[in-house]
């Protein structure tokens, strides 16, 4: 729920005078529904979907959210075709919202390195 917090933080200070320039995308379902569900609670107006869901449409500003389903990390977020498919979303700036302890272990700066990478081959 920490993530949540964050992501509405985000909305509610820094971004809050470009609401309608943000999506926030999660790689699941249910952290998808938990965060629009807050979202509604704090009357933010943000769109909310799933990276999945989300294929085919840009935004100029996109949260990432970053939740894992497992304490040591989550195959789903590092599905390459996935991430790209996140990262790329994304026409002027990203955050990427996560665990702090996770994501300190386990750099997302190299997880992007990785998928660009495997953007690059794929061209």
């Amino acid at each position: 729920m920490a993530e949540v917090e964050a992501v509405c933080h985000l909305l509610e200070s820094t971004l809050q005078t470009r609401l309608q320039d943000t999506v926030v995308l999660a790689f699941y379902k249910s952290q998808m529904e938990t965060i629009r569900k807050e979202l509604a609670r704090r009357n933010l107006a943000v769109p909310v979907a799933t990276v999945d869901s989300f294929q085919g449409r840009e935004s100029p500003i996109v949260l990432l959210s970053l939740v894992l389903s497992e304490p040591t990390g989550s195959k789903f977020i590092r599905d390459k075709s996935r991430a790209l498919v996140a990262l790329t979303r994304v026409q002027e700036t990203l955050y990427l919202v996560g665990k702090k302890a996770y994501w300190e272990r386990n750099s997302p700066v190299a997880l992007i390195k990785d998928f660009a990478k495997a953007a690059i081959l794929a061209e």
